[in-house]
């Protein structure tokens, strides 16, 4: 007896489609591995001047955690993020947690603003105001020696709304608004 497999037009498109996600993930790996980010002094100086320093090949957002918030993050956050919390950094998910568009640093507000529903993410990515139900999803980092690394392995989900670890206010106008 033969059988014939049958695909939905649904099912056809969404795995063509994810299909041709890959080839434009927008780095040279892709999320599910660990990926070097650089030496603390190269990770630390750029986001002191940036805000923020974008990792592609993680598809993530490295910033440094305030030593002010580090006490609060740590009783807030996942324990897999606790190694790269007490080093002093977290990797944000490049993606909005609400509809998955990519969010991006505001240069002059030095928070995360998605563009297309206008959401606004503080400064270590906690929800601020907009649609989305939870602040942007996260990578583990660690330090080993004098590299910094993200585990694209584990993807943590972002605090809910409502909760508050850093307290900084955007330093200029928002991008978005």
């Amino acid at each position: 007896m033969r059988r014939t497999l049958r695909i939905s037009r649904r099912r056809f498109i969404g795995g063509s489609a994810a299909t041709l996600c890959v080839g434009c993930a927008g780095g040279t790996t892709l999320p599910g591995v660990e990926v070097d980010a650089g030496s603390v002094a190269e990770v630390t100086d750029s986001i002191s001047v940036d805000g923020a320093l974008y990792v592609p090949d993680a598809l993530a957002w490295l910033v440094m955690v305030p030593s002010a918030a580090r006490s609060a993050a740590l009783a807030a956050y996942d324990a897999a993020l606790h190694p790269g919390i007490e080093a002093g950094f977290l990797a944000l998910y490049q993606r909005c947690p609400h509809q998955g568009c990519r969010v991006s640093l505001c240069p002059s507000s030095r928070w995360f603003e998605c563009p297309c529903h206008a959401a606004l993410f503080g400064a270590t990515g906690e929800h601020r105001e907009g649609v989305p139900e939870r602040g942007m999803d996260l990578f583990p980092v660690a330090v080993r020696g004098d590299r910094v690394s993200i585990d694209a392995t584990v993807v943590v989900r972002g605090l809910p709304r409502g909760s508050l670890v850093d307290e900084r206010g955007p330093v200029g106008a928002h991008c978005v608004r």
